[in-house]
């Protein structure tokens, strides 16, 4: 019985294996499993591994106690093995470039492409192997915080390999960090594909001739993730000394990661940011603060994409025309509509804002049937379109592209935000004029306020970050009806 799901470049298939000797086998599942009943009174068990692959990335065989299990494509999901109680040896070998490695149990972390743990017949007992095969970078968060003192770039790069190595990660890892005469995109130089440590891509390359990489701010899913695949508190902060283009800024870096006084300022990023906020949230951190690191492999040069979205789906995208409040909300979607020219349409998207009377996601239609927002980049926002209408809508990724194809930037300064009204539960209406700007018609005064969301990043502040006077102008989130 087999199931087949594919997800983001991750397949995920699951074989179910019979162990009473039935005509249904699995891939090379006689060798290792001839012991299985026939000698269930020398003591046999079963263990679980679960394969997998990232990516294009193919194992060419696996071998359990010495006897093949599959080879090829067919090295892939979750399988039952049976194996004689006592010592058990996995081994894996990976086709081209491709990296085999451990994630489970914790015995076999750090082992490469070669586990050994015991097998016994204590149902109490995990008996389960985890085994990732990638042909791409890993970037993740370092699960310990760090003061400004890291012992310089040298030190911070010695705390990125030892959390890769102690997770079993396999490659060469830099800590994205900028100093004083070095630029964290440089330390990059060479290297392509990103991905987090769940296999989900992050970024592509550093930059492009067309201006549309992870220096111009296309970043696909927000790293998120430590060494181990726990996801970083909400609310902590990143060291980064380095702007949204790759470059150091003005010596925001604790004396080049020397230093941890309180008195020295540095440039921080947010684990829950896409475009210019994962690497320079509008404010900056003190040194004497402990913060968590980025770590990027840097060894291999591999593209990775997100797949195309399904059919049918709807496009997602950030105004880059200002709204005006006293424009009124038709205005707002007018500025919508004017920019999806460059997507074909003159009438097909609303701005993505609350009134006193209507809740944003109330103007769009949640069914299933009509698909999820994505952006022009196929990052999904929301997949699922019923998202939308529940209390706290976090979006998957953050809506910092542009009709345009182009991303959001922080030169000459950081510019997150956008004009949202809402202030409460997002499938609900603002609850009074002073989060609307008096319902965006009648005022563009300081002394009257308006909601704004954070729009890089995928938490609450998404939508509901901050009140601020409503003669600033905002752009506005466009989606597709």
């Amino acid at each position: 019985m087999t199931a087949c799901q594919l997800v983001s470049g991750i397949a995920d298939l699951v074989v179910d294996l019979p162990r009473d000797g039935g005509s249904e086998t699995g891939p090379g599942d006689g060798a290792a499993g001839a012991t299985a009943d026939a000698e269930s009174d020398a003591g046999a068990t079963a263990i679980t591994l679960e394969i997998r692959r990232i990516g294009n990335a193919v194992l060419a065989s696996v071998t359990i106690n010495g006897s093949e299990v599959c080879r090829d494509d067919a090295c892939d999901g979750t399988r039952s093995i049976d194996v004689s109680v006592g010592t058990t040896t996995i081994i894996a070998t990976a086709k081209g470039d491709a990296d085999a490695h451990f994630r489970a149990p914790s015995a076999c972390k750090g082992t490469g492409n070669a586990c050994t743990f015991a097998a016994d017949m204590n149902a109490a007992t995990p008996k389960k192997a985890v085994l990732q095969v990638v042909d791409s970078n890993y970037v993740f968060i370092t699960s310990t915080k760090y003061d400004g003192n890291l012992g310089g770039l040298t030190g911070a790069d010695t705390k990125c390999n030892d959390a890769a190595t102690s997770a079993g990660l396999p490659g060469k890892y830099v800590a994205w960090l900028s100093d004083t005469g070095t630029d964290a995109r440089d330390r990059l130089s060479g290297a392509r594909g990103w991905r987090r440590v769940d296999g989900l891509p992050f970024a592509d390359a550093l930059s492009s001739a067309g201006g549309t990489d992870l220096t111009e701010g296309k970043v696909f899913y927000p790293v998120v993730l430590d060494e181990n695949g726990n996801s970083i508190a909400k609310g902590d902060h990143v060291f980064t000394g380095t702007r949204a283009n790759g470059k150091a800024l003005g010596g925001y870096s604790c004396d080049s990661w020397y230093s941890e006084s309180a008195s020295l300022l540095a440039i921080v990023g947010s684990p829950l940011g896409g475009s210019v906020s994962w690497t320079n949230l509008e404010s900056l951190g003190t040194c004497n603060e402990s913060r968590h690191l980025y770590c990027f492999r840097k060894d291999r040069s591999t593209t990775v994409h997100v797949p195309d979205p399904p059919n049918p789906s709807r496009r997602a995208f950030l105004s880059k025309t200002a709204l005006a409040t006293s424009a009124g909300l038709g205005a707002a979607d007018a500025i919508c509509n004017g920019e999806a020219v460059n997507l074909g349409s003159t009438t097909g998207f609303l701005a993505y804002l609350a009134t006193t009377t209507t809740a944003a996601s109330s103007r769009f239609d949640p069914s299933p049937s009509r698909g999820g927002w994505f952006r022009l980049d196929k990052v999904p926002v929301f997949a699922d379109p019923t998202q939308l209408v529940t209390a706290e809508a976090f979006p998957a990724a953050p809506v910092t592209q542009h009709a345009d194809t182009t991303y959001i930037s922080d030169q000459p300064s950081v510019l997150v935000l956008a004009w949202t009204g809402i202030n409460t539960d997002t499938n609900q209406p603002a609850t009074g004029p002073g989060f609307t700007c008096d319902d965006w018609a009648t005022t563009t005064t300081s002394s009257s306020l308006g909601q704004v969301g954070h729009i890089a990043k995928i938490d609450s502040a998404f939508v509901r970050d901050r009140v601020v006077p409503c003669d600033q102008q905002w752009p506005v989130v466009c989606l597709e009806q």
